[in-house]
Protein backbone atom coordinates (compact mmCIF):
# COMPACT_ATOMS: atom_id res chain seq x y z
CA UNK A 1 0.00 0.00 0.00
CA UNK A 2 2.22 2.98 -1.37
CA UNK A 3 2.48 5.51 1.55
CA UNK A 4 0.66 3.64 4.18
CA UNK A 5 1.97 4.62 7.63
CA UNK A 6 3.80 2.16 9.62
CA UNK A 7 2.49 1.51 13.13
CA UNK A 8 4.81 1.85 15.78
CA UNK A 9 5.49 2.35 19.72
CA UNK A 10 6.92 5.14 22.10
CA UNK A 11 9.54 2.98 24.33
CA UNK A 12 12.18 4.83 26.91
CA UNK A 13 14.88 4.50 24.30
CA UNK A 14 12.93 5.51 21.52
CA UNK A 15 10.02 4.29 18.88
CA UNK A 16 10.03 0.89 17.83
CA UNK A 17 8.18 -0.12 14.99
CA UNK A 18 5.73 -2.44 14.43
CA UNK A 19 5.50 -4.79 11.55
CA UNK A 20 2.04 -6.36 10.50
CA UNK A 21 1.60 -9.24 8.84
CA UNK A 22 -2.35 -10.27 9.94
CA UNK A 23 -4.39 -11.13 7.78
CA UNK A 24 -6.95 -12.03 10.39
CA UNK A 25 -10.71 -11.32 9.77
CA UNK A 26 -12.88 -8.92 11.79
CA UNK A 27 -9.80 -7.14 13.24
CA UNK A 28 -7.90 -5.89 9.77
CA UNK A 29 -10.35 -7.17 8.37
CA UNK A 30 -11.20 -3.45 6.32
CA UNK A 31 -8.30 -1.60 4.92
CA UNK A 32 -9.49 1.75 4.01
CA UNK A 33 -7.68 5.05 4.38
CA UNK A 34 -9.84 7.79 7.21
CA UNK A 35 -11.43 9.53 4.52
CA UNK A 36 -12.94 5.70 2.99
CA UNK A 37 -14.17 5.59 6.34
CA UNK A 38 -15.50 8.14 6.78
CA UNK A 39 -17.42 7.81 3.70
CA UNK A 40 -18.71 4.73 4.69
CA UNK A 41 -19.80 5.95 7.85
CA UNK A 42 -21.79 8.62 5.73
CA UNK A 43 -23.20 5.35 3.45
CA UNK A 44 -24.46 3.99 7.04
CA UNK A 45 -26.11 7.02 8.22
CA UNK A 46 -28.12 7.18 4.99
CA UNK A 47 -29.40 3.92 5.40
CA UNK A 48 -30.26 4.63 9.00
CA UNK A 49 -32.15 8.15 7.96
CA UNK A 50 -34.40 5.83 5.76
CA UNK A 51 -34.94 2.97 7.90
CA UNK A 52 -33.22 0.38 6.62
CA UNK A 53 -34.06 -3.30 7.45
CA UNK A 54 -31.16 -4.42 7.30
CA UNK A 55 -29.12 -1.83 9.38
CA UNK A 56 -32.06 -0.97 11.75
CA UNK A 57 -32.01 -5.41 12.89
CA UNK A 58 -28.10 -4.45 13.23
CA UNK A 59 -28.98 -2.01 15.75
CA UNK A 60 -31.03 -3.51 18.16
CA UNK A 61 -29.35 -4.45 20.81
CA UNK A 62 -28.77 -7.87 21.79
CA UNK A 63 -30.96 -9.66 24.22
CA UNK A 64 -29.75 -12.53 26.81
CA UNK A 65 -30.71 -15.51 27.23
CA UNK A 66 -33.45 -14.52 29.85
CA UNK A 67 -34.86 -12.37 27.02
CA UNK A 68 -35.18 -9.66 29.12
CA UNK A 69 -31.62 -7.89 29.82
CA UNK A 70 -30.09 -6.49 26.45
CA UNK A 71 -26.90 -5.40 25.85
CA UNK A 72 -25.44 -2.27 24.69
CA UNK A 73 -24.20 -3.71 21.44
CA UNK A 74 -25.94 -4.42 18.12
CA UNK A 75 -24.92 -7.11 15.02
CA UNK A 76 -21.68 -5.63 14.88
CA UNK A 77 -22.10 -1.88 15.96
CA UNK A 78 -21.58 -0.76 19.33
CA UNK A 79 -24.82 1.43 21.16
CA UNK A 80 -23.88 4.40 22.74
CA UNK A 81 -25.53 7.96 24.45
CA UNK A 82 -23.38 10.95 24.27
CA UNK A 83 -24.56 13.96 26.01
CA UNK A 84 -27.98 12.74 25.21
CA UNK A 85 -27.27 12.01 21.63
CA UNK A 86 -27.50 8.41 20.05
CA UNK A 87 -24.17 7.49 19.01
CA UNK A 88 -23.27 4.41 16.68
CA UNK A 89 -19.65 2.97 16.86
CA UNK A 90 -16.99 0.42 16.65
CA UNK A 91 -13.50 0.38 17.37
CA UNK A 92 -10.68 -1.45 16.02
CA UNK A 93 -6.92 -2.59 16.49
CA UNK A 94 -4.02 -4.85 15.37
CA UNK A 95 -0.56 -4.41 16.22
CA UNK A 96 0.22 -0.55 16.47
CA UNK A 97 -3.19 0.53 14.36
CA UNK A 98 -6.00 1.92 16.15
CA UNK A 99 -9.25 3.57 14.62
CA UNK A 100 -12.89 4.07 15.32
CA UNK A 101 -15.38 5.22 13.41
CA UNK A 102 -18.77 7.04 15.24
CA UNK A 103 -22.09 8.26 13.82
CA UNK A 104 -25.03 10.68 15.89
CA UNK A 105 -27.77 10.06 13.60
CA UNK A 106 -29.77 12.58 14.93
CA UNK A 107 -27.28 15.31 13.62
CA UNK A 108 -25.92 13.11 10.63
CA UNK A 109 -22.60 13.59 11.54
CA UNK A 110 -19.60 11.03 11.50
CA UNK A 111 -16.24 11.00 12.96
CA UNK A 112 -13.25 8.86 11.51
CA UNK A 113 -10.09 8.22 12.84
CA UNK A 114 -7.21 6.31 12.29
CA UNK A 115 -4.00 6.22 14.10
CA UNK A 116 -0.26 4.19 13.91
CA UNK A 117 0.17 4.46 17.67
CA UNK A 118 -1.47 2.10 20.44
CA UNK A 119 -1.57 4.17 22.83
CA UNK A 120 -4.77 6.20 22.23
CA UNK A 121 -7.90 6.12 23.26
CA UNK A 122 -9.74 7.05 20.08
CA UNK A 123 -13.51 7.34 21.34
CA UNK A 124 -12.95 9.85 23.94
CA UNK A 125 -10.87 11.85 21.11
CA UNK A 126 -13.73 10.92 18.53
CA UNK A 127 -16.43 11.98 21.16
CA UNK A 128 -14.76 15.84 21.97
CA UNK A 129 -14.40 15.97 17.69
CA UNK A 130 -17.98 15.70 17.85
CA UNK A 131 -19.15 18.26 20.91
CA UNK A 132 -18.40 21.36 18.89
CA UNK A 133 -20.78 20.12 16.22
CA UNK A 134 -23.52 18.98 18.90
CA UNK A 135 -25.85 21.66 20.59
CA UNK A 136 -25.40 21.92 24.16
CA UNK A 137 -28.65 20.25 25.25
CA UNK A 138 -30.59 17.04 22.83
CA UNK A 139 -33.53 16.32 23.54
CA UNK A 140 -34.19 12.31 24.85
CA UNK A 141 -33.82 9.95 21.15
CA UNK A 142 -37.71 9.43 20.79
CA UNK A 143 -39.13 5.66 20.03
CA UNK A 144 -37.60 4.62 16.92
CA UNK A 145 -34.77 7.22 16.69
CA UNK A 146 -32.30 4.48 17.35
CA UNK A 147 -32.30 5.52 21.32
CA UNK A 148 -30.26 2.76 23.47
CA UNK A 149 -32.44 1.25 25.84
CA UNK A 150 -32.14 2.37 29.72
CA UNK A 151 -32.04 -0.89 30.98
CA UNK A 152 -28.85 -1.64 27.98
CA UNK A 153 -26.61 -2.57 31.05
CA UNK A 154 -27.32 -5.25 33.49
CA UNK A 155 -27.73 -4.12 37.55
CA UNK A 156 -27.66 -6.89 40.04
CA UNK A 157 -29.99 -6.79 43.50
CA UNK A 158 -27.46 -7.70 45.66
CA UNK A 159 -26.42 -4.92 48.22
CA UNK A 160 -22.87 -4.29 47.15
CA UNK A 161 -20.59 -4.03 49.92
CA UNK A 162 -17.57 -1.28 49.32
CA UNK A 163 -13.81 -2.62 49.71
CA UNK A 164 -11.68 -0.63 52.23
CA UNK A 165 -9.77 1.38 50.03
CA UNK A 166 -6.08 2.17 51.27
CA UNK A 167 -3.77 4.95 49.63
CA UNK A 168 -1.48 2.45 48.35
CA UNK A 169 -3.82 0.63 46.08
CA UNK A 170 -3.95 3.89 43.89
CA UNK A 171 -1.82 3.77 40.26
CA UNK A 172 -2.69 2.92 37.07
CA UNK A 173 -2.63 -1.00 36.34
CA UNK A 174 -1.58 -1.98 32.87
CA UNK A 175 -2.69 -5.73 31.54
CA UNK A 176 -0.27 -6.04 28.32
CA UNK A 177 -2.30 -8.71 27.10
CA UNK A 178 -5.27 -6.51 26.79
CA UNK A 179 -3.76 -3.71 26.27
CA UNK A 180 -5.45 -1.12 28.32
CA UNK A 181 -4.81 0.62 32.04
CA UNK A 182 -7.03 1.56 34.58
CA UNK A 183 -6.18 3.98 37.28
CA UNK A 184 -7.10 3.32 40.75
CA UNK A 185 -8.26 6.36 42.88
CA UNK A 186 -9.29 6.72 46.73
CA UNK A 187 -12.39 9.35 46.82
CA UNK A 188 -14.48 9.73 49.85
CA UNK A 189 -12.91 5.90 51.32
CA UNK A 190 -13.88 3.96 48.30
CA UNK A 191 -11.70 2.65 45.28
CA UNK A 192 -12.90 3.76 41.89
CA UNK A 193 -11.26 2.16 38.68
CA UNK A 194 -11.27 4.66 36.20
CA UNK A 195 -11.03 3.62 32.41
CA UNK A 196 -10.75 5.69 29.04
CA UNK A 197 -13.91 3.92 27.54
CA UNK A 198 -15.47 2.20 30.18
CA UNK A 199 -16.00 4.88 32.68
CA UNK A 200 -15.75 4.84 36.71
CA UNK A 201 -16.31 1.92 38.46
CA UNK A 202 -16.59 1.36 42.40
CA UNK A 203 -15.38 -1.30 44.11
Amino acid sequence: IPHKARSYVKTPGGLIGLPFDSSVMGPSGAWMTARDLARFLVYLDHLSANKDPAFEAMIQPVKLNNGEQRLTSGQGIFLGNHRGYSQFYHDGGDVGYRSVGMLFPQRHLVVAIESNAPSEDLIPLAEAMADPFLPASAAPAAAGQNAVPTNAVATSAEKVTPATATNDMAGAYRSEELDTTYVLTIKDGHIIAEHARNGAIEF
